[in-house]
């Protein structure tokens, strides 16, 4: 939140222009341009056992396995790790892909001392990869003269220390209820308040905390911020979370922001952390394995969850010749989609995934030309059958008979890096044009008999083996991927010969001619439906008489939230503390579980800003007149805007940690000796209350990872068009709104469903607001009035349903605004701001 109010400023217009004759502005020139190639200028990996390229590339061709025994300073096995399956707050798995502990203190780059330190470990490794990259491309990391570049990053959380401050700052709140534990009395000797706060200071003790000035900032958003800042790029910066096909998707936002002239650079990334929550998390699933990733086998039995940082640079493929930067690849083709209404969440749906396929090879492409796929491939039997499925689907009526097309999975080699996935496995596919080379899939021993082998266009490759063009035409390449809740993307790639590929259709039977819509040229984005959720206004109507009122719906924190007595102090800020108790409570706002048909026990479990999502967006179709307006469901996709984590976070992050927390309070009881046979049922009963009261463990629905809030719109109303969280700090909503106009304006979809939603209402944004120095002690927050002494948290829904300008007009909506240019500046300080305010007004032809 405090990283965007600082560093990111964005402006948007939404008046209608008036005719003057203006040229039209670059990004509308650009427009229909969804089949311009892009290149590939640069590329940078830190995967297991491959802190470069040609270390992956060895790894990768000589078929071996980084996979091994998780680190004891990640995986306590004693507190974490129990063999059998089933087992609440543990895992049965206790392998991963771990990247190499690093031998050099990590760069700052551009950064200073002081914002280098406020950085989580994992960003400022990525910012090293980042700057192997523009190496890679012959570019000066200290000088890079594309500074109106974006940063687009799959990531979802750091190092893990995120999870360490809201468990340490909740301690106390949670640590009290222990006095309603049965016997813990008696066992503290009568003293349980001293008791509770031996275990609580022992534990803090050995956890970070924040500073005064509210770090480290840690958000998924300040990873792509501190990328953008260690280099002076000036574009927009942005944490994408599309579960594992996140990179992905990543890169596909980027894509649309070149194609559309509005950046002229991208900096894609992936970034993950492995570590004991993963692994406790996908053991709930029962989707990790204990013994191995065996993509496409028999034997495959789960994934094995691993991390890594990737980094591919990207440019106009018009744009990286004029400059004479060096083309390692081209991409051809980019779909997203989502499965839509489908099983559950965690089923993955072929429907979804050919769509993907389908939008990719557009009706540009010839699928006949395909030399090698890298599947996503997780080593799940349903899930690898399910893909295998899913491209045979999509490509066999446009493959000879007689052709196989080799398939693998980098998986195999270093494990599921989740949120990087989809960019290791393009960089793989880049090497194997670069080497002309097929690698085999390590540890394979029978294939999977899910899959018809011998009816589909497929082959897996056991051994490494030449890869000799067709016809002598360039080679190419297809990168698929998905993620848990139906997200998916395909990616196609050409080998760059020194030519500019051929603009013409290479076929004449089209996989799907709709991939791409036709749009105008000074097309604008319409709001056709809107609805919102917010204290003291439970529709938009009554948040405008709110607006136009004298009355501020700032009320007490409830104390179903969070302790206030114990945590309130008046005097300076402190740790783990907050001066102030009021905030933006909603009020009065129940979600009906039967408007959609979610058990009420998978509701208990889940993040609530799921539902307040659902019925927002419920509310905002209502408005654009569905369903008597029917919306074309397969092409509307779903953005969410958020700042990823918020109360449910915390809630996991506790429950999570329980562990940690019994055994403190075993080591204070043994001290006070009690004996083992009472501490033992005391701790069991102390961690049922807390996951009673704070059921997010328990959890069914994906709410761990932000990209369910986008997910669950998509399958609750039948969405295919794409779905993902952003997160871009407090500028998220307007991010999504970015995200949305350019995936319209491309005419990757026809529909957008653009969302926004804040939930982290706990102590710990409160003691973060407190020690940046930004929460008002007053509780009057005034905008624009030089005695403000800060603002009050809040939280809220609000949805608009968008659609191209013309199409509204062709369609008879009603057009509730227009939004005709959307300007970014990353930085701080007033010229930012201008900058932003300069672009949208150029965007909008003003």
């Amino acid at each position: 939140m405090i990283d965007a109010i600082r560093d990111l400023h964005i402006h948007r217009m939404t008046n209608e222009r008036r005719p003057f004759g203006h040229e039209l502005p670059r990004a509308a020139a650009n427009r229909n341009a969804g089949h311009e190639p892009l290149a590939i200028i640069g590329m940078a990996v830190r995967l297991p056992g491959a802190d470069d390229l040609d270390a992956y590339w060895r790894l990768v061709v000589e078929g071996r396995s980084a996979i091994g025994e998780i680190p004891a300073d990640r995986l306590d096995r004693e507190l974490f790790f129990d063999p059998n399956k089933g087992i609440r707050g543990k895992t049965y798995s206790s392998i991963g892909g771990i990247v190499s502990p690093m031998t050099t203190p990590p760069g700052h780059w551009l950064l200073t001392p002081e914002q280098a330190t406020d950085c989580d470990l994992a960003h400022l490794e990525l910012c090293d990869v980042a700057a192997a990259a523009f190496r890679h491309a012959g570019l000066d990391p200290l000088a890079v003269s594309d500074r109106r570049s974006g940063v687009y990053v799959g990531h979802t959380r750091g190092t893990g220390v995120g999870g360490d401050l809201m468990y340490s700052t909740m301690l106390a709140d949670t640590a009290a209820w222990l006095t309603e534990v049965e016997g813990f009395i008696e066992a503290s000797g009568g003293d349980p308040g001293g008791a509770i706060d031996a275990v609580v200071t022992s534990e803090r003790q050995r956890l970070p905390r924040r500073h005064q000035g509210g770090g480290p900032r840690l958000d998924a958003h300040r990873c792509s911020s501190t990328v953008s800042q260690a280099f002076g790029l000036d574009g927009p910066c942005v944490a994408l979370n599309a579960a594992c096909s996140s990179s992905l998707f990543a890169l596909a936002a980027a894509a649309d922001d070149l194609l559309l002239g509005r950046s002229d650079m991208a900096v894609v990334a992936g970034s993950s952390h492995c570590r004991f929550d993963s692994l406790v998390l996908f053991s709930k699933a029962q989707s990790v394995s204990a013994t191995g990733s065996r993509p496409f086998d028999a034997s495959a039995d789960g994934l094995v969850t691993a991390e890594g940082y990737v980094v591919v640079l990207v440019k106009t493929l018009r744009r990286a010749l004029a400059d004479g930067n060096p083309v390692h690849a081209v991409i051809r083709g980019i779909g997203v989609s989502s499965d839509g209404r489908g099983k559950s969440l965690w089923a993955p749906r072929e429907e979804g995934q050919t769509e993907a396929i389908r939008r990719a090879h557009a009706d540009l492409l010839d699928p006949a030309r395909l030399g090698y796929i890298e599947a996503h491939a997780t080593s799940t039997s349903v899930g690898d059958a399910t893909e295998v499925k899913a491209l045979a689907r999509a490509l066999r009526d446009h493959v000879p008979a007689d052709c196989r097309i080799p398939i693998g999975s980098v998986k195999a080699n270093i494990g599921h890096t989740l949120e990087t996935a989809g960019l290791a496995g393009l960089v793989k596919a880049v090497l194997c044009m670069k080497h002309a080379t097929i690698p085999p899939v390590p540890g394979l021993e029978s294939l999977n008999p899910e899959v018809d082998w011998e009816a589909s266009p497929f082959v897996v490759p056991r051994e490494a083996s030449p890869w000799a063009p067709t016809d002598g035409l360039p080679r190419r390449a297809a990168v698929n991927s998905f993620g848990i809740g139906g997200l998916n993307a395909h990616v196609v790639l050409d080998e760059f010969t020194g030519s500019v590929p051929p603009a013409a259709r290479e076929t004449l039977t089209p996989l799907d001619a709709t991939a791409f819509a036709t749009v105008p040229a000074d097309d604008a984005v319409a709001i056709v439906g809107l609805a919102a959720l917010a204290p003291g206004a439970l529709s938009a109507g009554a948040l405008w008489d709110l607006v136009g009122g004298p009355s501020r719906p700032f009320t007490t924190v409830p104390s179903d939230r969070w302790n206030v007595d114990a945590a309130f102090d008046s005097g300076p800020a402190t740790n783990w503390h907050t001066p102030q108790k009021l905030g933006g409570f909603i009020d009065g706002f129940a979600y009906d579980w039967r408007a959609h048909k979610i058990p009420p026990k998978q509701i208990a479990a889940a993040d609530p800003l799921q539902f307040m999502l659902l019925d927002t967006v419920s509310r905002a179709l209502a408005d654009a007149g569905h369903p008597d307006r029917v919306l074309p469901q397969a092409r509307t996709g779903v953005v969410v805007g958020t700042a990823f984590g918020g109360d449910f976070a915390v809630a996991l992050q506790i429950g999570m940690r329980l562990p940690f927390f019994t055994a403190a309070l075993r080591r204070e009881c043994a001290a006070r000796g009690v004996p083992d046979e009472v501490i033992k049922p005391l701790c069991k009963k102390f961690a049922d209350l807390v996951i009673e009261r704070l059921p997010a463990l328990g959890d069914e629905t994906g709410s761990f990872t932000s990209s369910s809030l986008a997910s669950r719109i998509t399958k609750t109303f039948d969405f295919m068009g794409g779905a993902t969280a952003v997160d871009g700090g407090a500028a998220s909503a307007v991010t999504a709104l970015d995200i949305c106009r350019n995936f319209l304006l491309t005419g990757r979809v026809d529909c957008m469903i653009c969302a926004a939603g804040q939930r982290s209402m706990s102590l710990v944004t409160y003691e973060q607001l407190s020690l940046a120095g930004c929460l008002s002690r007053s509780g009057q927050p005034r905008p624009f009035d030089e005695a403000s002494d800060g603002l009050l948290p809040a939280e809220g829904t609000a949805v608009f349903v968008l659609k191209r300008l013309s199409d509204a007009r062709r369609d008879g909506d009603r057009v509730h605004g227009i939004v005709r240019g959307i300007g970014t500046a990353r930085a701080a300080g007033s010229q930012p701001l201008r900058t932003a305010i300069e672009r949208s007004l150029a965007e909008a032809g003003v």
